[in-house]
């Protein structure tokens, strides 16, 4: 038994990797609260999942509650045509979102 973990075992340094804490559907009130109970444990990004019509209110404030320093984007789950996706742009730029996974049907490159 060697009492190392395998990133030491195979030479690698030690360090921390950024990761992200996911968020399914949900009321603004339970996002939020959500948010304080796991962003103190230092998840530097945040992913929420969004629906066929995404809340640009709710991205408003999960972006003030977070603050500009954590990451944001979303999952639209292949929920999106190219006309959601459209009218979605200008308040997830707004919002700084990073990138929106999965925002069409697969097949769907338009």
């Amino acid at each position: 038994m060697v009492d190392l973990s395998l990133g030491r075992l195979l030479g690698l340094t030690e360090r921390l990797v950024p990761t992200a804490i996911s968020f399914g559907i949900q009321s603004e009130p339970e996002l939020l609260e959500k948010l304080d109970t796991w962003l103190p444990s230092g998840f530097r990004f945040v992913k929420l999942k969004v629906g066929a019509e995404t809340d640009p209110a709710l991205l408003v404030a999960v972006r003030r509650h977070i603050g500009p320093d954590v990451g944001l984007w979303v999952d639209a789950n292949q929920g999106w045509d190219l006309d959601a996706a459209r009218r979605a742009a200008p308040f997830l730029k707004a919002s700084n979102v990073l990138f929106v996974e999965q925002p069409l049907p697969v097949g769907r490159l338009e």
